[in-house]
């Protein structure tokens, strides 16, 4: 016959690991919910599209980019688009209605350091229809910083330098 002893200290084992377990799975998903610790400042550009010359995120070193409001009621437009989806997502890609051109698409996250200091990481870089001279590169090295800085008529500017965001650069 089996002691009381042997029982209980065999049973409560599993009822240990189970609730290791559910402690470990309750901070877990803890971590998911939280919001992103970056963001010292506002966020100006969430749930915001911009028009831009040059597709967003797909160089290493990058130039300077002047940000066009855009307005979905334009029809038929060709060309380069950043949205922000979120506070911390970005899609930058080249839309056109015709089906045969090469149709980039950049992925990332971004965020404000400060109330013009922002930082991109870009997270993947993705090809569709006739892309002929593709380039190999599917994501970038280390984050970029832009400085957002005013420009006429409710345009936007990220400059790699801070001194061109101030007025009168």
């Amino acid at each position: 016959m089996e002691s009381r002893g042997y029982w209980r200290h065999y049973h409560m084992k599993p009822a240990i690991l189970y609730l290791m377990l559910l402690t470990l799975t309750l901070s877990c998903n803890s971590r998911h919910t939280e919001e992103h610790k970056y963001t010292a400042t506002e966020n100006t550009l969430s749930k915001k599209r911009f028009e831009t010359k040059e597709l967003f995120g797909t160089s290493s070193d990058p130039g300077n980019y002047v940000l066009i409001p855009h307005a979905d009621s334009v029809g038929m437009w060709v060309g380069n688009i950043i949205d922000f989806v979120d506070k911390e997502h970005f899609v930058s890609n080249y839309v056109a209605w015709c089906g045969n051109d090469c149709f980039t698409s950049v992925f990332g996250r971004y965020y404000f350091e400060d109330s013009s200091k922002v930082v991109f990481f870009t997270d993947s870089i993705k090809f569709s229809g006739e892309c002929r001279d593709r380039p190999k590169q599917t994501k970038t090295g280390p984050p970029v910083v832009f400085y957002l800085g005013d420009a006429p008529s409710d345009t936007l500017k990220l400059n790699r330098n801070r001194n061109k965001t101030e007025p009168g650069s």
